[in-house]
């Protein structure tokens, strides 16, 4: 019995709730002509994606409205399985008292040290997608099911 491949295009709610429940994500940006990626660790807030940064790290310098990309994922090589949800939109400082302690109580974090600046990422738009093989012992198609 040959397995079928499917790949789904991702609806927003199944994207938010993926990125929600992956811990790392990357944020990908260019500065000076030149392409960066770099992991962070987030949590989604509503119809945003947060986390912390360094004052003087290159990503405080994209609240200036530069245009960004978040990505999260998660793959299963044995299976051949996976998805991918990316995110576009801009950066955001997060500077009242009322908004950062909202943020602490949800457990946004830093992993490492000296990462004291709140950003916000504000999508314009998410899209996603996955790649399965979803069929059952008799070759019958089980639905994606993130």
């Amino acid at each position: 019995m040959s397995t079928e491949v499917w790949t789904d295009v991702l609806v927003s709610e199944v994207c938010w709730r993926l990125v929600a429940a992956q811990p790392v994500g990357r944020l990908g940006f260019v500065v000076d002509g030149a392409p960066h990626v770099y992991p962070v660790n987030h949590r989604v807030d509503g119809d945003s994606i947060v986390f912390r940064t360094a004052h003087r790290a290159t990503i405080a310098t994209l609240v200036d409205g530069s245009p960004v990309v978040f990505e999260a994922d998660d793959a299963d090589p044995n299976a051949e399985t996976g998805w991918s949800v990316l995110a576009a939109g801009r950066l955001e400082a997060i500077e009242d008292a009322a908004s950062i302690a909202a943020l602490t109580a949800l457990g946004v974090h830093a992993w490492s040290p000296g990462k004291d600046r709140w950003v916000r990422l504000r999508p314009i738009h998410v899209s996603g997608r996955a790649i399965s093989r979803r069929c059952d012992d008799d070759g019958v198609p089980i639905p994606y099911a993130p």
